[in-house]
């Protein structure tokens, strides 16, 4: 497979820009697939709260306070 001038091997990793996709290079074409992100509680537990994506991230996460 080519992407974006770079050649990779069947069946590997292809790296793109795009955080919530998951590529990979497939009988000669590069095949993506959507990241499906883990379910998250609409409201926070106590000590807890939930990161919004940065760039080159895909999912928001939960982030709790170490007791």
């Amino acid at each position: 497979c080519r992407y974006e001038g770079k050649r990779y091997q069947e069946l590997s990793l292809v790296n793109t820009t795009e955080p919530c996709l998951n590529c990979q290079c497939y009988d000669g074409s590069v095949r993506c697939r959507l990241r499906v992100c883990p379910r998250l509680p609409k409201v926070p537990p106590a000590g807890c709260r939930i990161r919004i994506p940065q760039e080159n991230e895909c999912c928001p996460e939960l982030i709790c306070d170490d007791y």
